[in-house]
C-alpha cells in the first residue's frame, strides 16, 4: 500500500458521511494541489548574429534547405532552455503542468455544472414566463372580446383620465340616447358617475339641437329618407301607411329648444288644448323598415274630411321621394271610420265590401284601407267577455254539423271552474282571459291566448263528459278566428301567402273566405245586430284577398307577409313612449319621438300589448348634417303683429313688491357667477334694504337676515318695465299664437325698454342673460296661470275614495 498526503487532495475528493468515521479518498480521487514555483516568464530569444564570412539568413535559407525534424524534436525545441539542460527538472515540470490542467479541468467542470444549473433555472423561469405570457394573452383576448360592446371611441375614452375633449361617434351617440331614454336622466347621470365611457347630457342635447320635430310633417325625416329610398330597388319601395292615436295630458307647455308652445290642437288648428296625438308611420312591405313621418295634436275626434286630406297629402309626399304607398292601416276609431265614410268605404251584411279608392298619385292602381286585425280581434273578445252571445246562421251550422248556433264565453268559464288542479288541461288560461278590465282588453296577447287555448280544453272536457256537446260550437268558432288571425298576421314564410305551395295556399285562401262567410252571417247579442268589428273582419280580409294577388302576380313577390300590414310597429312605438309616462304630455311626446327616432330605439317593454315587430328604422340622422331651421321670418311677422300694443302702464305697489321678489331668483345665479367682479355686483345687488323689498323681507326664514337676494334699484326698474310690457302684451294679444314667443318677446323688450349698460369688460352680456331668464320665467308663469282649473276639486283625497262615492 502506498502512502499519500491529504494536503494534495481537495475536500470533494474524500468520501463523506462514513459510518466508521474514517477519512478515505474516493476511488476516482486525483491529487490536484501541489507546491511549485510559478513558471518564470519566458525571455525573448536573442536576435540572430551574423559572423564574418557567413551569408545572410535569407541567402542561407535559400541555399540549403532546412532539415526535417521529428515531433519529439519539435517538442524539444519548443521547450525552454533550462528544461533542455536538466532532464530531472523536465519531469517535474511535466507533472506540474498535468496537475494544473487537471485542476483547470475540475474548475471548468464545476463551472459547467453551475452554468447547467443556471441554465436549468433560466429555462424554468422562461417556461414559467411563457406560460404567464400565454395566460395574459388569453386574458387579453377574453377582455377584448368582452369589450366588443364598446365602440372604438369609448375604448379611447377609457384610456384618458377624464371625458373632456373626447370625440364621440354616431354609434356611441345613438347608444347613449337609447340608454338615456331607457334609464331616464337620473339613471344616465348615475352611469356617468360610475365612469362609463359615455358622452355627457349636454353633448347629447347639442347633437340634437338642430332637430325641431314640431307637430305636422317631419320634413327633416323626409329629406333624409329621399337619399335612402334612392338606393332601394323598385320592389323594396312598396310600403304601408299606419296611423294611430295616443292619449296625452291636456295643457300647453313651452318648448325652449324650439321656441314655441306645445299642447294645442294642430289638426285642424285650434286654440283648444289637445288630449290626443295622432302619429303617422310608413313601413316596408317587402323589406323590414319603418319610419315616423308626421304627428299632430288632436282632440277626441278629428273630422273625416280633414283626416282624409292629410293622409292624401302624406301619400303625395311619399310619392315625391319615390315611395309607393299601397295600403293605409288604422284601427276602427270614430275618426278613422269618419274618414272611411268620406271615402265611401263600407261593409255590411247586405252590401258588397268596398275597401279601396283610386290611388291619388297613380291612376292605374288603387289605394287600400285596412282595419288593423289586432284591434278587430280585441273587439271580438270584448263582445264575448261582455256576455254578448253570438249566433251563427243556420247554413254554417248545417254545413259543419254543429250541435248549436250559440257561441258563448260561458263555456270557457266552465272550463276554468273544472280546471282547478295543479296539473291543468289549459295551463295558459286564467280568469284574466275572461275579465272585462280596461288593461286586459287592451292587450292583444290575452285575446290571442283565449282563441288559441280554449278550443282544445273545451273539446277535452266534452270528450270526458264534463261539458255539454253544445260547447263544440264555441270551440269551433274560436278555432276559426284563431286560424284567421294567424294568416292575417303572418311574419314567417311558413305561414305566409305564397304560390310555391299550391295546396297550402288554397287552404289559406279557403279559410279566409270561410271566415268572411261566418262573420257575415253572425248575429251578436239578443237582437243579433251588426257590429263594427264584423265590418272590420270583412274589410281587412277583403284587402288581403285582393292585395296579395297584385303583389304575387304583378309585383312578383315570392310570398306576402301579411304581418307587415298590421300596425304592431306603431303600437310598439307607443309602448316605448309610455316608458316615460303612462299618459305623456305634449312636450314629453315630442321629445320621446325625437329620441326614439334618432337613436333608433327598438327595445319594446315586455308589458307591451302587441306582438314585437321585426322592423328597423330607415333613416340614420347622423349620416348627414341637418341644418338649423331659421326663424327670422316668424320673428319679423310676430313683431309686426305686436306694433299695435298700447302704451306701457305702470305697475301697482303690490306688483312691484312681487317683481322685486322674482327678480331675486333671476339675479341670484348671475350674481354668483360675477361675485368676484365689483362693478357687476354693484349693478345687480343693493347694499341697503329699500321699501320695494318689503315682501322679500317677509319671506326671510330668519327675521332681519339677508339670506335672500335684494336687487339693485337699476335692476328692479328694468325688470319692472319688462313686466309692464309683458302684462300689456298678454292682455291685448294671445301669446300662445306666437310662432317664436321667446324671440319675439325678447326683441320687443329690446326695442321698447332701455337696457342698462354694464361697465365691465369681463361680463358684457350680463343684462342680456337677465333678459333671457326673465322671458323664460314669465312665459312659464303665464302658462301655469292658463292651466289652472276653472272649478275646484270635489274634495276627495284619492281616486279610490271618489270611486266609492259614485252613484
Amino acid at each position: 500500500s502506498s502512502t499519500y498526503e491529504e494536503r494534495h487532495f481537495e475536500e470533494d475528493q474524500f468520501e463523506g458521511n462514513r459510518m466508521d468515521g474514517r477519512r478515505l479518498l474516493k476511488s476516482t480521487a486525483v491529487p490536484t494541489l501541489f507546491d511549485f514555483r510559478p513558471e518564470p516568464k519566458r525571455r525573448k530569444p536573442p536576435a540572430p548574429r551574423l559572423f564574418p564570412g557567413s551569408s545572410t539568413p535569407d541567402a542561407t535559407k535559400g541555399s540549403s534547405p532546412t532539415p526535417e525534424t521529428t515531433p519529439d524534436q519539435e517538442e524539444t525545441l519548443a521547450m525552454p532552455e533550462n528544461t533542455r539542460e536538466d532532464s530531472g527538472e523536465q519531469i517535474d515540470i511535466f507533472s506540474l503542468s498535468t496537475s494544473e490542467l487537471r485542476k483547470e479541468l475540475q474548475d471548468e467542470k464545476r463551472k459547467r455544472s453551475q452554468l447547467e444549473e443556471s441554465l436549468l433555472q433560466a429555462n424554468k423561469k422562461l417556461k414559467k414566463a411563457a406560460k404567464r405570457t400565454k395566460q395574459l394573452e388569453e386574458n387579453l383576448t377574453t377582455l377584448t372580446a368582452n369589450l366588443s360592446f364598446l365602440n372604438q371611441d369609448q375604448k379611447a375614452a377609457l384610456e384618458k383620465k377624464n371625458r373632456k375633449n373626447c370625440s364621440w361617434g354616431a354609434n356611441t351617440i345613438k347608444k347613449a340616447l337609447q340608454l338615456k331614454f331607457a334609464c331616464g336622466s337620473a339613471g344616465y347621470d348615475l352611469l356617468l358617475e360610475q365612469g362609463q365611457p359615455l358622452p355627457s347630457r349636454r353633448t347629447l342635447c347639442r347633437r340634437l339641437q338642430h332637430l325641431t320635430f314640431l307637430p305636422g310633417v317631419l320634413t327633416e325625416i323626409l329629406t333624409l329618407m329621399e337619399a335612402k329610398v334612392a338606393a332601394m330597388s323598385e320592389i323594396e319601395r312598396d310600403c304601408v301607411l299606419f296611423l294611430d292615436e295616443l292619449e296625452i295630458r291636456r295643457g300647453v307647455e313651452l318648448d325652449r329648444s324650439s321656441d314655441c308652445f306645445l299642447g294645442k290642437i294642430t289638426l285642424p288648428e285650434s286654440d283648444q288644448p289637445a288630449n290626443h296625438a295622432l302619429v303617422f308611420m310608413v313601413g316596408g312591405l317587402n323589406t323590414r323598415w319603418k319610419q315616423v313621418i308626421a304627428y299632430h295634436y288632436t282632440g277626441a275626434f278629428v273630422s273625416g274630411d280633414k283626416l282624409k286630406d292629410f293622409v292624401f297629402h302624406l301619400i303625395q309626399l311619399c310619392t315625391q321621394i319615390s315611395l309607393r304607398v299601397v295600403c293605409v292601416t288604422c284601427d276602427m276609431g270614430s275618426s278613422n271610420r269618419s274618414m272611411w265614410r268620406s271615402l265611401n268605404l263600407s261593409s255590411s251584411r247586405s252590401s258588397v265590401t268596398v275597401c279601396s279608392v283610386p290611388h291619388p298619385c297613380d291612376s292605374e292602381n288603387v289605394l287600400y284601407f285596412m282595419p288593423d286585425p289586432a284591434h278587430v280581434l280585441k273587439n271580438l273578445r270584448g263582445h264575448l267577455v261582455r256576455k254578448d252571445v253570438m249566433h251563427l246562421n243556420d247554413a254554417i251550422v248545417a254545413r259543419f254539423k254543429l250541435p248549436s248556433n250559440e257561441v258563448s264565453i260561458a263555456h270557457v268559464e266552465a272550463v276554468l271552474k273544472l280546471d282547478t288542479d295543479q296539473l291543468q288541461v289549459a295551463s295558459n288560461l286564467s280568469n284574466i282571459h275572461i275579465s272585462n278590465g280596461h288593461c286586459t282588453k287592451m292587450k292583444v296577447g290575452i285575446a290571442v291566448q283565449l282563441f288559441r287555448e280554449a278550443p282544445a280544453a273545451i273539446r277535452y272536457y266534452i270528450e270526458i263528459g264534463k261539458l255539454s256537446p253544445e260547447a263544440e260550437t264555441t270551440a269551433w268558432f274560436f278555432g276559426v278566428i284563431f286560424k284567421w288571425f294567424t294568416i292575417m298576421t303572418a311574419r314567417h314564410p311558413s305561414v305566409a301567402l305564397s304560390l310555391k305551395n299550391e295546396s297550402k295556399y288554397e287552404e289559406a285562401i279557403a279559410h279566409l273566405k270561410l271566415t268572411m262567410e261566418v262573420i257575415e252571417g253572425l248575429g251578436i247579442g239578443v237582437r243579433k245586430v251588426w257590429k263594427p268589428s264584423q265590418a272590420g273582419v270583412l274589410m281587412s280580409t277583403t284587402v288581403v284577398l285582393q292585395l296579395h294577388i297584385f303583389l304575387l302576380k304583378e309585383r312578383r313577390y315570392s310570398f306576402v307577409l301579411t304581418g307587415r300590414m298590421v300596425q304592431d310597429c306603431l303600437e310598439n312605438l307607443f309602448s316605448v313612449i309610455r316608458m316615460i309616462s303612462p299618459v305623456p304630455s305634449s312636450y314629453d311626446l315630442k321629445n320621446a319621438l325625437k329620441i326614439v327616432t334618432v337613436s333608433q330605439f327598438l327595445k319594446v317593454p315586455k308589458t307591451s300589448g302587441y306582438d314585437i315587430d321585426d322592423s328597423t328604422y330607415l333613416v340614420d340622422f347622423f349620416s348627414a348634417e341637418i341644418k338649423e331651421v331659421q326663424h327670422e321670418a316668424e320673428v319679423h311677422e310676430g313683431l309686426s303683429a305686436c306694433d299695435e300694443i298700447e302704451a306701457i302702464e305702470s305697475l301697482t305697489r303690490a306688483e312691484i313688491d312681487i317683481v322685486a321678489h322674482l327678480a331675486g331668483f333671476l339675479v341670484r345665479p348671475l350674481a354668483l357667477s360675477a361675485r368676484s367682479c365689483a362693478p357687476c355686483t354693484r349693478m345687480l345687488l343693493s347694499e341697503e334694504v329699500r321699501e320695494e323689498h318689503t315682501l322679500v323681507q317677509l319671506k326671510e326664514y330668519n327675521a332681519g337676515a339677508r339670506n335672500l337676494v335684494y336687487v339693485s334699484e337699476q335692476v328692479l326698474d328694468f325688470v319692472s318695465s319688462c313686466e309692464s310690457l309683458f302684462k300689456n302684451l298678454s292682455e291685448q294679444k294671445d301669446i300662445c299664437r306666437l310662432k317664436s314667443p321667446m324671440k319675439i318677446i325678447k326683441c320687443l323688450i329690446e326695442q321698447t325698454v332701455p337696457i342698462p349698460t354694464v361697465d365691465c369688460a369681463e361680463h358684457p352680456n350680463l343684462m342680456n342673460r337677465l333678459l333671457e331668464r326673465f322671458v323664460t320665467m314669465r312665459l312659464r308663469i303665464y302658462l301655469r296661470w292658463l292651466s289652472q282649473p276653472e272649478e275646484s276639486d270635489d274634495g276627495y283625497g284619492s281616486k279610490t275614495v271618489a270611486g266609492t262615492n259614485l252613484e
